[in-house]
């Protein structure tokens, strides 16, 4: 339950929640601002090359929540 919890956490924009939530706070909150600033990144870039960084943007979207969480939850 809890890695699907994280992983929506992730896809909505809050990833490294569950690393703060086990007291990893450097960790948590610098995946929290990476995250951001890749959402950004991606965006910017999608505008900039016509929509063809928009389909990178959703490949990572849908990919790194759930391996996050997949790391969180073996490496206890």
């Amino acid at each position: 339950m809890a890695p699907a919890l994280l992983q929506l956490f992730g896809w909505f924009g809050f990833l490294g929640i569950g690393y703060v939530m086990q007291r990893r706070y450097g960790v948590g909150i610098a995946m929290l601002i990476g995250w951001w600033m890749v959402f950004w990144m991606l965006l910017m870039i999608g505008f900039a090359s016509f929509g063809l960084g928009h389909l990178l943007m959703l490949c990572v979207w849908f990919v790194v929540p759930p391996t996050t969480a997949a790391f969180l939850y073996f490496e206890n």
